[in-house]
């Protein structure tokens, strides 16, 4: 909830005359109109298939405030700018700027931002501090304003997801949040497709750091380390850490991608809850349940399955095998990987493939891995030829040929929808 006299400075920024006829409340901003109510307002985008201002004549009626780019509304309580997306990212400015003491985090990496996220937030909590968090995948240049504008009156802490593909991405999130801290996960190679080397990736990444007043980062990093020996002199206080090579007692039990952001969730929390254990930490990532298709367990019959299928690439695939082996390597049940094809490699895709399916080929404990995707289908045939590596066209040809007993890892790129092979959703 906000004042009005957002809206007026939003607008003026945004090169729009407008002017609140009196004093009213601002009860939530919504892109979708169905979600729309009495003093919320309603910001028009154009779709692929729906323009949000055909929804405008309905919802002003509804006493809605309504943004948009076009002329054709004589209302009060419709604004017309020249974006309706700066409008939105510059409201969540002036939102931001009315913080006072709260603490905002911004958290990016290359994988382990959702669940590092939330083993924060559950930290925070359990402590009875007043969070507002992401939630979903609300994390992009629309989603983190419409977090923003989220805010509740009364709040001590915020952390906010943030997702990039590109460069320039995390620059404009940070110039949106300004954080007070900003944490990476890691930097590895997801969406490398995207640039022309790691190195382009990396920079693109430490933007978050660039943008934020205290930076939680992995001095065993070599990214991020070279970022810090260059931000010495900078008003920017840095709070190095190192991943430990092995777990302590607390964090022993927890697969590897849990424990490493574990541990990354601990350093950002010593900041704001400076009494906070690492054991602590540890007994909130055994109580949290995790987000759907990031590691949650499925038992059907005979078969167990790990489903890791929310996203992929080549650093997230080799933990999630790694983490997998551990944990399950004694079982005395067989061992099968179910793999989708990771995306957004580019001209890397061949590459990145063929190590991983050289890696799966070098592990003996495995009964057999089962390759899904065109990208999979591009490889070599030698590369492919192996006892425990089979090339299946689609799961639906998986699914009579899935071995009735056994520990299987579901990996892969949402594009793959593996989880369908255990939801029983359609195959083709």
């Amino acid at each position: 909830m906000f004042s009005h006299l957002l809206l007026e400075r939003a607008a003026s920024h945004c090169g729009a005359q407008w002017k609140a006829m009196r004093p009213e409340m601002i009860r939530e901003v919504v892109i979708d109109s169905r979600f729309a109510v009495e003093n919320s307002i309603f910001i028009a985008f154009r779709g692929e298939n729906r323009d949000g201002h055909d929804f405008i004549p309905a919802l002003l009626k509804k006493g809605v405030f309504c943004v948009g780019e076009m002329d054709s509304f004589h209302d009060e309580k419709y604004i017309k700018v020249p974006s309706s997306l700066e409008f939105l990212q510059q409201l969540s400015r002036e939102r931001i700027a009315l913080k006072g003491s709260l603490t905002v985090v911004a958290l990016s990496g290359s994988s382990g931002k959702t669940t590092t996220r939330e083993l924060i937030v559950a930290g925070l909590t359990s402590h009875a501090t007043i969070v507002h968090s992401t939630t979903g995948n609300l994390n992009n240049h629309i989603g983190l304003p419409l977090t923003i504008l989220a805010l509740p009156l009364f709040c001590d802490v915020a952390v906010f997801e943030m997702g990039m593909n590109h460069a320039e991405e995390l620059s404009l999130l940070a110039d949106i949040a300004q954080p007070d801290v900003g944490v990476l996960t890691n930097i590895g190679f997801a969406h490398i497709g995207n640039f022309v080397s790691i190195e382009t990736l990396a920079a693109a990444k430490v933007e978050l750091l660039d943008g934020s007043r205290g930076v939680v980062y992995r001095s065993d990093d070599q990214w991020m380390s070279a970022w810090a020996e260059n931000r010495a002199s900078d008003e920017i206080t840095l709070h190095p850490f190192e991943m430990p090579r092995s777990f302590s007692d607390s964090l022993a039990d927890l697969p590897q991608f849990m424990a490493e952001n574990s541990v990354t969730a601990y350093q950002t929390l010593k900041l704001l809850l400076p009494r906070i254990s690492l054991d602590e930490v540890g007994a909130v990532a055994r109580r949290k349940k995790l987000p759907k298709y990031r590691g949650e367990i499925v038992v059907q019959g005979e078969r167990l399955f790990v489903m890791d299928c929310y996203n992929a690439n080549p650093d997230s695939m080799k933990k999630s095998i790694d983490s997998f082996i551990s944990i399950y390597g004694k079982s005395n049940k067989p061992l099968y990987l179910v793999l989708g094809e990771m995306g957004e490699l580019g001209k890397f895709s061949e590459y990145f493939h063929q190590e991983l399916v050289m890696y799966i080929k070098s592990l003996k404990v495995l009964s057999r891995a089962f390759l899904i995707g065109k990208e999979f289908e591009k490889l070599d045939g030698a590369v492919l030829e192996a006892e425990n590596v089979k090339l299946i066209p689609s799961l639906g040809d998986f699914s009579t040929m899935l071995p009735q007993t056994g520990v299987f890892l579901l990996k892969g790129s949402r594009s793959n929808a593996l989880e369908r092979l255990v939801e029983q959703k359609e195959l083709q």
